[in-house]
């Protein structure tokens, strides 16, 4: 697969922006469920979820009783 140059030919990728190779590779199920820079925060929708004390996107807004 490593040297395939596919339908665009010999000049194909010449100046792709940003291509660095297989970085951060990590085989083929690797990645599976990444979620990127976020982490698990807000993975249920900041609305329905009432157990916690403090809002979940800004961490210190207001315990639940007060709405």
């Amino acid at each position: 697969h490593r040297g395939h140059r596919g339908r665009r030919g010999r000049r194909g990728r010449r100046g792709h922006r940003g291509h660095r190779g297989r970085r951060g590779h990590r085989g083929r199920r690797g990645r599976r469920g990444h979620r990127g820079r976020r982490g698990r925060r807000g993975h249920r929708g900041h609305r329905g979820h009432r157990k916690s004390r403090i809002c979940v996107i800004c961490g210190i807004c207001v315990p639940i009783k007060s709405r």
